[in-house]
């Protein structure tokens, strides 16, 4: 008689959101303390594909979805999902907390006005994004009214609080949904993951390893070839001459080079204009989150 095959562990944790909120350096900490499984790459993207779709993660179903937790282990007592994203999507909201009704879930809002150019930042360097300027991005964010466009839509991506209210409402137990802010993890780190912790309801490590969350400081990779790029090639003519190159074949790995490049500091800076239009919207936004549905 043979035995049924073991089935797949099941996610019951999931970060979903904000992007540029530290959860990266949170599902670092957490993949040391061995009670905790967190999946490879942290963001799978599963239940998000109504707003975002990875060309580098093909998962096919839900069984090859859960396969990706297959490495943990019996003494892990959470098994954890990172997708940044979920926050936004209609289908996790409506998917997540009834396919998964034991699961937890955290979300890490930070100030639109910090998270902005962060993430106009990553988008350039990932060649999503071909404005440079972060504040004509903001201006066309109006343009991208598609669910798949979301990533590009700047002023809808700022409206956190109409989201972490979603979420309240879906999952209404308060020990499942657990909300906190970016600041606290760089003003009280211990107190940040005391906080984590506790709602795991599990005890916090002795030592905690410290991640550096600055997004404003970044390992810079290959620096012996960019400096060998910026010091013989970056000059004047092959500087001109490359970069209408770079402007005239606007494929995605050779943006990806431009945004590395030639991203200037100024041009993700957010204007005055930026800044009133974006408090507006947060406010416009607290608002609507505290108004009775």
């Amino acid at each position: 008689m043979t035995s049924p095959a073991p089935t797949a562990p099941e996610p019951n944790l999931f970060i979903i959101g904000f992007p540029k909120s530290g959860t990266t350096s949170l599902s670092q900490v957490l993949r040391t303390d061995k009670r905790i499984f967190v999946c490879y790459p942290k963001e799978l993207f599963f239940y998000c594909d109504d707003i975002y779709k990875d060309a580098d993660i093909q998962i096919r179903d839900e069984s090859d979805y859960l396969q990706r937790f297959s490495a943990a282990r019996p003494g892990n007592q959470y098994i954890c999902d990172a997708t940044i994203l979920y926050v936004y999507s209609p289908k996790a909201l409506a998917t997540l907390p009834a396919r998964y009704p034991k699961a937890k879930f955290i979300i890490i809002k930070r100030d639109p006005a910090e998270f902005l150019p962060s993430w106009h930042k990553q988008l350039i360097a990932a060649g999503t994004q071909k404005v440079d300027d972060v504040n004509e991005a903001w201006r066309r964010s109006g343009l991208y009214q598609s669910p798949l466009d979301l990533s590009l839509n700047y002023q809808e991506l700022c409206r956190q609080n109409k989201y972490i209210a979603l979420w309240s409402n879906r999952v209404r137990d308060d020990n499942a949904l657990l909300v906190l802010d970016y600041e606290l993890i760089r003003d009280d780190y211990s107190g940040f993951f005391a906080k984590i912790y506790s709602f795991l309801q599990l005890s916090m490590p002795d030592e905690l390893p410290h991640v550096h969350v600055d997004p404003s400081t970044k390992v810079q990779r290959f620096p012996l070839l960019i400096g060998f790029i910026q010091r013989f090639i970056l000059r004047e003519p092959l500087l001109s001459r490359l970069k209408a190159y770079l402007t005239d074949h606007p494929g995605n790995v050779l943006w990806r080079v431009k945004g590395i490049l030639f991203s200037s500091p100024s041009a993700q800076t957010l204007s005055a204009a930026t800044k009133l239009e974006l408090s507006k919207i947060v406010s416009d936004d607290a608002n609507a989150a505290l108004s009775p549905r």
